[in-house]
């Protein structure tokens, strides 16, 4: 078991760098654990607390030495997330904290009504949790870590740079605990049917956000839906483009956002670019991300749109965006082109 343990955390790693606050979470953890101990009865012995530690401390070194190509990716990265020059999502406050574990029962629905519904559910069940889980203050203490530290941390890393990574759908592992705490509570209420009648009301709550999710339908205020991005449907295009293909046509890209799916798997036989009039549109791709030789490899960076689609008899402009209701109004040169 401790040997899967240590593995497991340093791939988890590989999987996603926001993992390294689980693992920031999981040693408060371990000292809360060791603290407990201590003021146990009866206590442990010297040796024993020395052994713990450096057993836990072991499993740590083999984590970060098992994961060091990851961790120098995730420099490599960071180093050029810092070089940002237009931000993506603003800058996370306290308020956006909250928002986050209320999306993680309310999903992104523009149904106000259930967020508050759910929300006050969700508090409440969490306080219950508490009185219930009394006896297993560790266990307790322990999913509190995995929820509060991730959002906590982020918002403290994230909430003075120039440039904010923060996005609601990297608290895969908070939201686990959160769920858990919930189920916690709910499963605390002395009464069967009060527990029967909290999951049918948290089920039928959630109904309406669930619709709005299929549907597309996003909550207007951009702070409630950070990271998160409605789904081009790329399937319907390139059946629609499919139907009417015709040898020379070219496929012009006005963003980046729908040209990988696209150009590598869906019309991979139809040349394509992402597109732009001038330099500056280079520059403004680059700005947003200085990968430039990543962008390059992907063949992801903007070309004169006069230049690249001279040799087609047609042309499919492709207009998308990362906010689809917020198209910029450069969008309309290139349809008037």
């Amino acid at each position: 078991y401790w040997f899967g343990f240590t593995v497991l955390m340093a791939l988890s790693i590989y999987n996603h760098f926001f993992s390294l606050w689980t693992m920031l979470s999981l040693n408060i953890c371990f000292a809360i654990h060791l603290a407990a101990r201590l003021l146990s009865t009866p206590r442990p012995s010297g040796r024993e607390v020395v052994g713990a530690v450096v057993k836990w401390g072991v499993s740590q070194v083999l984590v970060l030495l098992l994961a060091l190509p990851a961790l120098m990716q995730i420099w490599r990265v960071s180093r050029a997330l810092v070089q940002i020059r237009e931000g993506w999502f603003p800058a996370p406050t306290f308020l956006v904290g909250l928002l986050t574990i209320k999306d993680f029962f309310a999903g992104y629905s523009p149904h106000t009504v259930a967020y508050y519904v759910l929300t006050a559910m969700a508090l409440f069940f969490l306080l219950v949790a508490i009185g219930a889980m009394w006896r297993k203050r560790e266990e307790m203490l322990f999913l509190f870590a995995i929820l509060v530290v991730p959002i906590a941390g982020n918002i403290l890393l994230w909430h003075g740079k120039a440039f904010s990574y923060y996005e609601h759908r990297v608290f895969i592992v908070a939201s686990l605990a959160c769920f858990t705490l919930v189920g916690a509570g709910i499963w605390g209420l002395r009464r069967p049917w009060a527990r029967t009648v909290s999951l049918v009301a948290l089920v039928v709550a959630t109904v309406p956000c669930l619709a709005d999710h299929y549907a597309g339908r996003l909550h207007p205020v951009p702070q409630h839906r950070l990271g998160l991005r409605v789904k081009p449907g790329l399937r319907e295009l390139s059946e629609h483009v499919r139907a009417q293909q015709k040898p020379g046509d070219f496929v012009a890209h006005f963003s980046h956002v729908t040209y990988p799916s696209l150009a590598q798997y869906y019309l991979s036989d139809i040349p394509q670019n992402t597109t732009g009039f001038t330099q500056l549109d280079v520059e403004n791709h680059i700005r947003s991300l200085p990968l430039v030789n990543s962008w390059r490899r992907l063949g992801m960076l903007p070309e004169r749109i006069d230049v690249v689609t001279a040799p087609a008899t047609r042309v499919w402009l492709v207009e998308s965006w990362w906010e689809p209701s917020e198209m910029p109004s450069s969008a309309r040169l290139f349809s008037g082109w």
